[in-house]
């Protein structure tokens, strides 16, 4: 999440946010209030919200192949109930990937 006074930009990986976040601090005048990498929102109301997004599947295809390299908070997070989808590189690991044990 990155919070300015006037709007909060939501990041969600694998959707180009490194390259928002780093052109929005930079076009912005006043720094970022509040400056967590994929951090949720906290208790903000009665400003606006923006984030990127991504086809689902394609999103979800690239989350799993970024795993398989071993990287990412949601590898972290995801490989240890869904070992067989990182495994290998085929339709049966996405399978595992995207259906919850």
């Amino acid at each position: 999440m990155l919070a300015f006074r006037q709007f909060v930009y939501l990041d969600l990986q694998k959707t180009g946010c490194t390259f928002l976040r780093d052109a929005l601090i930079a076009a912005c005048r006043e720094p970022p209030v509040e400056n967590r990498k994929h951090a949720p929102l906290a208790v903000r109301s009665g400003i606006p919200r923006i984030m990127t997004i991504r086809e689902p599947l394609q999103y979800m295809v690239s989350l799993w192949k970024y795993g398989l390299d071993g990287r990412g908070g949601f590898y972290e997070a995801h490989r240890a109930s869904h070992p067989l989808a990182y495994a290998e590189r085929t339709p049966a690991a996405f399978r595992a990937f995207w259906i919850s044990p």
